[in-house]
């Protein structure tokens, strides 16, 4: 097993807290539109789609992080909207029904990026709550429908509202192998530029004690065979998987033999993702968003950081979401249920 890297998250006092909200979207798409290769019992996503509120405790600012799938998806960008046919999804409310009266209490709306499972509708917040994205985005993605007809994005988005663009560059700040902004200066809460998936993805690590963190990893993975194993935390010899595990095959024995993942893994191996990313075209993006995952895997290894992509399907069966928060995760024993569950999705002997 390979050391964890240092991070190089600064030390800080301040913190935020976090809670996973269950935005009541979904999406049904087969595994094979997203990864290779394909692996007996594991023939398609279905999957949740979280928003991240985070409160930062020194001034009681409230943001989100995503949005999920508007509930009314028929009124996305004609472009997205038609992208959306290739699968199935639903949402039955929006994140600012969820929060209630509460949405005039949230600073800002972060998008991970511009794809309709991430952008809700902002247009539901008021015109007080600032739009934040990564770095490209205005230049990629603006104007929005109607004014450009086939943009991904709607100018209701953002129209009366501060729009801000990160500039990582600027901040001239690195965590792990990311570049990162400082969100609110105090080492709280930073945004991490996380290339490759599309333009101007980012993803969020919140400080939920002093020393230990949540990271909203947005689409940098949409599965947990997308960067588990690897060389820091190999497949074990034996597997604890949680019994709260949907278990979508048929239950498992725990603690489970890892050698029986390891001839279902493509290449036998117990340092090595199970999938890679479909790259049929032999994209630069795609090749951008594989070394994004391989340094996903650094954060992985930490103890002290708990990961949840915005896709998790298993994390809901583990966690507390809203209105309660994940800040006791590392106490709870969440990050350990949490690693190998996505081991129940694969057939085996």
């Amino acid at each position: 097993m390979a050391p964890s890297p240092s991070l190089n998250i600064p030390k800080s006092p301040s913190t935020v807290s976090v809670s996973v909200i269950e935005t009541s979207s979904r999406i049904i798409a087969k595994t094979s539109v997203v990864v290779q290769p394909h692996i007996v019992g594991h023939d398609e996503f279905n999957c949740p789609c979280y928003s991240f509120l985070i409160g930062h405790q020194a001034t009681g600012e409230k943001i989100l992080f995503d949005l999920g799938i508007r509930k009314d998806p028929e009124n996305l960008s004609p472009r997205t909207h038609a992208f959306t046919k290739a699968m199935s999804i639903s949402s039955r409310v929006n994140v600012s029904d969820i929060l209630g009266d509460e949405v005039s209490n949230i600073s800002a709306i972060i998008w991970s990026h511009h794809h309709f499972d991430h952008i809700g509708d902002p247009s539901t917040f008021p015109p007080s709550t600032a739009l934040v994205v990564g770095q490209g985005f205005k230049d990629e993605f603006l104007p929005g429908y109607p004014a450009n007809q086939d943009s991904w994005i709607k100018e209701s988005d953002y129209a009366g509202r501060e729009f801000v663009e990160l500039n990582f560059a600027e901040a001239g700040l690195k965590l792990g192998q990311y570049d990162a902004v400082d969100y609110f200066g105090d080492g709280s809460f930073y945004l991490l530029d996380c290339p490759g998936h599309t333009v101007a993805h980012i993803m969020g690590l919140a400080r939920t004690t002093t020393d230990t963190f949540v990271l909203m990893a947005a689409d940098c993975c949409h599965h947990g065979g997308e960067f588990r194993p690897s060389p820091y935390q190999p497949l074990p010899e034996s597997i604890d998987l949680p019994v709260t595990a949907k278990g979508k095959l048929r239950p498992l024995r725990s603690p489970c033999p890892g050698s029986l993942f390891v001839k279902v893994h493509p290449k036998n191996s117990r340092t090595e993702a199970f999938y890679e990313l479909n790259n049929p075209h032999n994209s630069d993006a795609v090749k951008e968003a594989m070394r994004s995952q391989r340094k996903l895997e650094e954060f992985d290894a930490s103890e002290d950081v708990l990961v949840l992509t915005a896709h998790d399907s298993d994390a809901a069966d583990v966690i507390d979401l809203y209105p309660k928060t994940v800040n006791g995760w590392k106490s709870k024993g969440w990050k350990q249920q949490l690693h190998w569950a996505f081991l129940h999705d694969f057939q085996v002997e």
